[in-house]
């Protein structure tokens, strides 16, 4: 008799991590960034990234105070779920697949929010109900990072521009939030979900603002406040 199993799928994790080891650890920075600033009602945004001693890894750990935190658990870590952003354009994920990415490459990971716990390590995947927080999530993971690779993801978490209505700290010292010089109103293709779910391509007005580079910095493409490619000009 033919075996069965519910799902058309399964992931590798490992071969996921490698794959995504093109795309630079700093993704992994900015995927937990732009969930923790998309919180509903998130008003304080805190990054830590600390070296583990003696061992070529990190402990990164964002953290939101959204009144809601994870309201269904399995967000944590079910890949390509129904993304409550989907139909929001001033949202940065729409996929629902950001910190999952982040976990792919982790060598151990937790999820705490309202709904539960979820820690990932050795052995498997462990839910707990039970224990809950108030108000907000807390992602860490622990990377394999060199302190090279480190020393990227601070440069790039440097370089955020974060939201005016976000408090976002980086090892406890506040990330400014930095004003422009113009605003350009422009039409700009984007992706929105209609009814049923499915994200379609779509044209949206938009404001992009231009801030004049800091003292060192090259001219940066942003997305919403995460940088995206450099330009090489005077302005961000």
């Amino acid at each position: 008799m033919a075996k069965r199993t519910s799902n058309w799928f399964d992931v590798d994790k490992e071969g996921l991590g490698k794959a995504l080891t093109a795309r630079g650890i700093e993704f992994a920075v900015g995927e937990l960034i732009q969930n923790a600033w998309d919180a509903d009602g998130a008003q304080n945004v805190a990054i830590t990234l600390q070296p583990v001693p003696h061992s070529p890894t990190v402990i990164l750990a964002v953290e939101d105070d959204s009144p809601a935190g994870f309201t269904d658990l399995t967000n944590a870590f079910k890949l390509f779920g129904q993304s409550t952003k989907g139909k929001d354009p001033t949202k940065r994920g729409k996929w629902d697949i950001g910190e999952k990415l982040v976990f792919a490459l982790a060598k151990t990971a937790k999820v705490e929010s309202t709904s539960g716990t979820v820690t990932f390590d050795e052995k498997g995947r462990h839910v707990d109900k039970k224990t809950v927080r108030e108000r907000g999530s807390r992602i860490e993971a622990r990377l394999p990072m060199t302190r090279e690779d480190l020393a990227r993801c601070e440069k790039f978490i440097a370089r955020v521009i974060p939201p005016a209505n976000v408090l976002t700290t980086h090892n406890g010292c506040i990330l400014p939030h930095r004003s422009y010089l113009h605003t350009v109103k422009a039409t700009l293709e984007t992706q929105i979900a209609d009814d049923a779910g499915h994200l379609r391509a779509t044209w949206r007005e938009c404001e992009v603002h231009v801030h004049l580079c800091r003292p060192g910095e090259k001219g940066t493409l942003y997305e919403m406040g995460l940088p995206v490619q450099e330009t090489g000009d005077e302005y961000h």
